[in-house]
């Protein structure tokens, strides 16, 4: 009978089974010797229930190395065996390359690799969704603009392990192009024409793009605008201080326990002139990725700020802020945030168009 077990996965286990060995050879050390600490009232006695709290004790005091044993088991999978699915949300790429695979959470790799496709139905409901909010907004003279951020695979694809297929963004941004008059900034091409050798636009050991890339995104952001409102410009690099330090692995280096392992490099932005310029006002709905654009957008706009993922367009903050543009940005893992039912509000506008 041919062997199912390749040598790397019975090492694996040898060296995870030793790991999880020490503490047990450090509990039963401790075992005898160990005495519960005195209370107010005295020394404990030697009951049940304070036999079962010596042991609690104990096993929160001797069991230190859980960090350590969760670490060095990430650290074989990662850096001696080079897995490259490292947990069903780590993917290990090339170079100390970390990427967010998605899975449970946003798009798995099968989005990316071009195994995910969507059916008609819901390419077309995404439309009338967004449609629906831009006719609501229409009416009220407020402008809209949805901003596309892509994954990080998708413009660092060259040390990714798979292979780039017709990705769930491809579908629905093409859909939308083309069926639709929505202002959409897709930020995919300005980000990867903006690739050198010189500063990266994303961090390595995270799943966000970094300040560099958030500038770069704010600056076709702009650009886009200035279209519409030309009196918008954006600030350029000269009109920055710019610094960077070596930092720690971010967000998925912390989910393998391995932000020390992992090295990135986080900018500082310096504005030399802070003179206050004419400033719109704006609703914002938003992920995470708005965070690293939020300070190059400051100077432009007064912002209020919903997260995309609990509201999917709240009309109550737009009525009340009464802005002059509303921004729906979403991540290229979250765009089927756009499938979510518009609130009976926003339906309305549908019939009452």
């Amino acid at each position: 009978m041919k062997n199912r077990y390749k040598a790397s996965d019975l090492f694996l286990v040898i060296v995870f089974a030793i790991l999880l060995f020490i503490p047990c050879i450090l509990f039963l050390n401790t075992l005898n010797n160990y005495k519960l600490p005195e209370s107010e009232n005295g020394p404990q006695q030697h009951t049940f229930s304070a036999t079962v709290k010596k042991y609690e004790n104990l096993l929160s005091d001797s069991l230190t190395l859980k960090t350590e044993l969760i670490r060095s088991y990430y650290y074989v999978k990662t850096k001696i065996l080079k897995e490259i699915s490292i947990t069903p949300s780590v993917i290990q790429g090339t170079e100390e390359w970390l990427y967010y695979s998605g899975s449970g959470d946003g798009y798995p790799i099968e989005s990316f690799t071009g195994q995910q496709i969507l059916a008609d139905t819901s390419l077309l409901k995404i439309k009338l969704n967004l449609e629906a909010q831009e006719r609501w907004l229409r009416k009220r003279n407020i402008d809209f603009y949805i901003i596309m951020c892509p994954n990080k695979q998708t413009i660092y694809s060259e040390f990714f392990p798979y292979k780039k297929g017709i990705t769930v963004a491809d579908q629905i941004m093409s859909y939308l192009k083309s069926n639709s008059n929505l202002k959409i900034i897709d930020l995919r091409e300005t980000m990867i024409k903006a690739k050198d050798n010189k500063h990266l636009l994303y961090y390595k050991a995270d799943s966000h793009w970094n300040q560099y890339g958030g500038f770069i995104a704010y600056t076709e952001i702009i650009n886009q605008l200035s279209l519409v409102y030309p009196e918008l410009k954006p600030l350029q690099l000269k009109d920055y201080n710019i610094s960077f330090k070596e930092t720690e692995g971010g967000d998925l280096a912390k989910m393998v326990n391995l932000q020390k392992d992992f090295k990135d490099h986080e900018y500082d932005f310096d504005l030399k002139d802070t003179t206050t310029l004419p400033k719109k006002n704006i609703v914002m709905f938003h992920d995470s990725y708005y965070w690293l654009i939020k300070p190059f957008l400051a100077n432009h706009f007064i912002l209020t700020e919903r997260p995309h993922q609990w509201n999917s367009f709240d009309y109550n903050v737009i009525d009340e802020v009464k802005p002059e543009i509303v921004f729906y940005e979403v991540v290229e893992r979250y765009l089927t945030a756009f499938s979510r039912e518009n609130p009976a509000e926003i339906k309305d506008t549908l019939i009452n168009k």
